[in-house]
C-alpha cells in the first residue's frame, strides 16, 4: 500500500510539472542519463492509462475485443496457417523475418547508433537510444507477463488438449512462454519508435510496420505462438514504443539556491 500511495504522489507531482528541454548533447550520449531516463519512461509506461481521454478508452476497448476474437480463433487460425506451409515460407519465415524481432533488432539499433557516432548524427543516436530503453523496457514485460501466465506453445499437442500434469506453474520451460509473443513485441516496440521519429519520411512507418508485422507472421507460421499472442505483443511493443518517445523530453535538474530562510539543493523534473 505504501509503494501504491508513493505511485500515485509522483504520477501526481509530475502531472503538472512544466516540461524542460534538456540539450541535445544530452540526448544522445550513452552514459548514466541513459540508465537515469529509465525510472521515468517506466513510471510513464505504468501511469500513462491514469491520463487517458475518452478516445484512448474507446481504442483500448477495441483493441481488447480485437483480443478476444483472436483468442476464440486461435485454433482455426493456427490450422489454417499450418495446412499452406511450404519450403519457401519456411525459409523466409526462419532466417529472414522471424529474427527481426531478435537479433536483427540489437544489430540494427547499434548499427544506427554506430551511423550517428561517425556522421555526427545527433538524431540518429537518440533515436538509437530511445529505442533501446522502450526495448528494455518491452522485454521486462514480456519476461514478466510470461513467469505469471504460463500458456503453453501451440506446437505442444497433447490428446486431451490439456498442458501437462507433471508442468509446475511459473517453472522455467520454454515450452510454456507463449503469452505474449516477445519477439513481436520487440518489433513494434523498435518500429513505434522509429515510425514516430521519422514519420516526416512517408516509407518509414510503412516499412517499419510492415516488418513487424511479418515478425509476428512468422512466429505464427513457425507454430510458436497463438494469434492472440501476437496481438497482445504487437499492442505492448506499440504501446511501450510510444510511451517512451511521447516522454523523450524527460529531464531532473538539480540547482543551488538560496533565501531568507537559508540555502539548498532544489530539484526538478519532468516528462
Amino acid at each position: 500500500m505504501k509503494a501504491a500511495g508513493l505511485l500515485l504522489l509522483c504520477w501526481a507531482t509530475c502531472s503538472h510539472a512544466q516540461p524542460i528541454e534538456y540539450p541535445e548533447s544530452r540526448a544522445v550520449r550513452l552514459n548514466k542519463d541513459w540508465f537515469r531516463a529509465l525510472g521515468p519512461d517506466v513510471l510513464d509506461v505504468v501511469t500513462r492509462p491514469a491520463r487517458w481521454q475518452k478516445k484512448e478508452w474507446v481504442t483500448a476497448a477495441g483493441l481488447g475485443a480485437l483480443v478476444g476474437v483472436a483468442y476464440w480463433q486461435d485454433d482455426h487460425i493456427r490450422n489454417l496457417i499450418l495446412r499452406n506451409r511450404d519450403d519457401d515460407l519456411d525459409w523466409y519465415s526462419t532466417y529472414l523475418f522471424n529474427p527481426a524481432g531478435a537479433t536483427y533488432s540489437f544489430v540494427f539499433l547499434a548499427g544506427l547508433y554506430t551511423y550517428g557516432g561517425f556522421t555526427g548524427n545527433g538524431k540518429s543516436k537518440k533515436v538509437a537510444l530511445d529505442a533501446s530503453r522502450a526495448l528494455v523496457l518491452t522485454m521486462v514485460a514480456t519476461r514478466a507477463t510470461k513467469f505469471i501466465s504460463n500458456r503453453e506453445r501451440p506446437f505442444e499437442d497433447h490428446p486431451d488438449g490439456l498442458p501437462d500434469d507433471d508442468h509446475l506453474p511459473f517453472e522455467d520451460d520454454q515450452r510454456f512462454e507463449s503469452f505474449f509473443s516477445g519477439h513481436t513485441a520487440a518489433a513494434f516496440t523498435i518500429a513505434a519508435v522509429m515510425a514516430h521519429a521519422y514519420k516526416d519520411k512517408k516509407a518509414v512507418p510503412y516499412i517499419a510496420y510492415g516488418l513487424a508485422g511479418a515478425a509476428g507472421i512468422s512466429r505464427l507460421y513457425l507454430d510458436k505462438h497463438w494469434t492472440s499472442d501476437v496481438v497482445v505483443g504487437a499492442i505492448v511493443g506499440y504501446y511501450i514504443g510510444r510511451t517512451v518517445t511521447r516522454g523523450d523530453n524527460w529531464k531532473i535538474q538539480v540547482s543551488p539556491h538560496a533565501g531568507h530562510t537559508g540555502s539548498g539543493l532544489s530539484l526538478r523534473y519532468a516528462f
